[in-house]
């Protein structure tokens, strides 16, 4: 027979001209030689053969000195030939395991070979990490050093109630090296755990809840993102209400309630979301208001009113919707203003208007929308100033500009809409600072930086957008922080965290973008507390 080669590769091995003896007492053990390694999925066993044997006994024990039930892991008597196989699925790698055999002929047992070893190669397992339904996938194969291993599937269909199936880690509390299906590492010398990855799914809440704004059921504030409830679609923050629109179309509110902003008839705050309409498209929470977009285009408000922000040509509070006016595509509440797009793409406003925010060219408030604007394709409005995205991908910027959050290079506060810069895709307004993404995924910053908001490794304020990361697909601009998602789904934070708001486990402040969670489809940054959406 051929050499002994160390490692083998088993499932290659083709073993011809056994030595062989008539005497079953002189059977002798070929392979696997002492202390072989061994890959594969099974181990083959060779022996002499003993001529006219009726059948063969493969032991295999984790004792070289004790093959009783205590330390015998496979005892199988009914081989035919002295090639016998015993599988490797259910043996635990890398470990040395000792193993035997005899013949019988003539109805009678001869002598066991001596005792040879091998060293089984490691396994790879997969742990579902309290899971609640289905089953883990099984590598059946044991791997030696430097073999490469490559990384199942959710084959099973692992579930967790509340909770996303997002892959493996090296670590049950997901801190260590992640991997995705298809995936693989080269094995060392040790076995390797694999623990079923669960992201919370759903609607999640980190920050400020004085006001129960998180919508947990609590006024408890929170330093990492906390489960809120299923089936969310849009979500939107304001000072310290938060707006939910479930996959139904149904609308949700938490929070602060003073002015009616909730839309439930009452002025009670709630810690606990609680339905307020139906057949809701999109929703846009200001500071104390709320404004809302029906299936059939309808614009309807509700809330703080004193600055005509509602737009109902009133300055009266209102605690249930009211509706405001037709062919509605998108909306955007500031503090105390309000900017609308309707279908054809024009641009109108209503609301505080002290700083130009509105964009008319004066410096006076509305309770009924103006025209501002055409060509509009999108709009986000802050504590007073505004900025605005035309069809043709270039950003325009309007009011309060005392920290450059404008982006025109000044501190001069705008009345008229001025032009900012091209190629830009969206953008968000926060308290005094602004965020642009560029249509080449780029992020960009412009204004107020004391909490280092911007996310350029300073706390220096900007007058004109400053590059901040790349791979950027969303962004959402809060009062002080700053709550980026990447083009992988991760999102990113940066600036005030007194309250937990970046939910970070810290209330550190932050002045560059940090890493918090994965699988991110949407966020919302309130005054002090962010809104997640997985």
């Amino acid at each position: 027979f051929g050499p002994l080669d160390n490692p083998v590769d088993r499932e290659s091995e083709n073993y011809q001209g056994y030595p062989s003896t008539d005497d079953p007492d002189k059977i002798e053990a070929l392979k696997p030689s002492d202390s072989e390694k061994i890959r594969g999925e099974s181990i083959e066993f060779f022996v002499s053969k003993v001529v006219g044997a009726d059948s063969y006994q493969l032991q295999i024990s984790t004792s070289r000195s004790d093959f009783s039930s205590l330390s015998l892991v496979f005892d199988k008597a009914t081989f035919i030939s002295n090639e016998m196989t015993a599988s490797a699925i259910n043996l635990p790698g890398g470990t040395p395991y000792y193993w035997r055999a005899r013949a019988k002929k003539n109805g009678n047992w001869g002598n066991w070979t001596s005792v040879s070893s091998f060293f089984l190669g490691y396994k790879l397992t997969y742990d579902g990490n309290t899971n609640e339904s289905g089953t883990v996938p099984t590598d059946i194969k044991a791997y030696l050093e430097g073999d490469t291993v490559t990384i199942l599937g959710n084959t099973g269909n692992l579930a967790k109630t509340g909770y996303s199936f997002s892959g493996w880690n090296t670590k049950p509390d997901g801190s260590g090296t992640s991997y995705q299906a298809g995936a693989s590492f080269t094995m060392g010398s040790s076995n390797v755990t694999l623990y079923a990855k669960w992201n919370m799914s759903g609607l999640l809440a980190t920050g400020y809840n004085g006001y129960g704004q998180l919508g947990d059921g609590t006024t408890n504030d929170k330093y990492t993102p906390v489960k809120v409830i299923e089936n969310v679609k849009v979500v939107s923050a304001g000072a310290s209400h938060t707006m939910i629109i479930k996959n139904d179309n149904s609308l949700w509110a938490t929070g602060h309630n003073a002015y009616g902003q909730l839309g439930d008839g009452t002025t009670i705050d709630k810690s606990t979301p609680l339905e307020v309409m139906e057949d809701v498209k999109a929703v846009s929470a200001g500071a104390s208001h709320t404004m809302i977009i029906k299936n059939d285009n309808s614009l309807w408000a509700t809330g703080y009113n004193a600055y005509g922000q509602l737009g109902d040509s009133t300055t009266i509070d209102k605690s249930t919707p009211v509706k405001v006016m037709e062919n509605v595509k998108a909306v955007a509440a500031g503090a105390i203003h309000t900017m609308i797009i309707k279908n054809d793409n024009s641009l109108w406003a209503t609301g505080h208007n002290g700083y130009g925010e509105l964009g008319d060219a004066t410096i006076i408030n509305q309770s009924t929308p103006i025209e501002v604007m055409e060509d509009v394709k999108a709009v986000s409005a802050g504590y007073s100033h505004t900025m605005i995205i035309k069809n043709d991908g270039s950003l325009w910027a309007t009011g309060y500009n005392g920290y450059g959050q404008l982006g025109d290079g000044t501190t001069i506060d705008r009345s008229t809409p001025v032009k900012v810069m091209e190629d830009v895709k969206a953008v968000s307004a926060g308290y005094s600072h602004t965020m642009i993404i560029k249509n080449d995924g780029s992020l960009w910053a412009t204004g107020y930086n004391g909490y280092g908001q911007l996310g350029d490794w300073t706390t220096i304020n900007k007058s004109t957008p400053v590059q901040i990361m790349e791979d950027v697909q969303a962004i959402a601009a809060g009062a002080f922080n700053t709550m980026i998602i990447k083009n992988d789904g991760s999102l990113w934070a940066t600036g005030y965290n007194a309250y937990g708001q970046l939910g970070d486990g810290t209330t550190i402040n932050k002045s560059v973008p940090i890493e918090i969670i994965g699988d991110v489809q949407a966020v919302a940054a309130g005054d002090s507390y962010t809104m997640i959406l997985k």
